[in-house]
This record gives structure tokens, sequence and C-alpha cells, in this order.
């Protein structure tokens, strides 16, 4: 399961369910932004009707990749 919190002033909580027939996909695009992909096709339908496309700007890309960087280099680990 995936959460994805829109705020405001208040906050809004979006639930996605993953399980064995969810697709995930993490690419970096052709800008230089991150981006994740969720699907899920039925076997009866064999094709996506609907899916959800988180995408981050350049500069979150580039701190997302330098957090998880220092994660696996054993450094102490700060998001600002």
């Amino acid at each position: 399961m995936a959460e994805i919190i829109k705020r405001k002033t208040k906050a809004e909580k979006i639930t996605i369910d993953v399980d064995w027939n969810t697709n995930v996909q993490i690419a970096i695009n052709n800008w230089g932004h991150l981006t994740i992909r969720i699907w899920k096709i039925t076997d009866e339908e064999k094709e996506v009707k609907e899916d959800i496309l988180i995408v981050f700007n350049k500069k979150l890309t580039s701190d997302i990749i330098e957090f998880i960087g220092n994660i696996l280099k054993g450094k102490p680990v700060v998001w600002v």
C-alpha cells in the first residue's frame, strides 16, 4: 500500500492498495524528473484503464537521490 497526503489547511489522504496485481514503475524521465507510475491490469481486461502518475520536480528528484545515496553509504541521514 502507498499513501499520498495532500496538505493544505486540512490533509487529504489517498490510499493506494498495492497487491500482487499492482504494477509499479519508477523511472527518471527525459527532463530528469523522478516518476512513479502505479497501475493494475486484471486478467479479464488485459489493458490499463486507470493509472496514477507521481512526478517530482528536478530539485526534489536530486534531494531524494542524495537522501537514498547517503543511506546506502551509511552516512547520517537528515532531510531538511
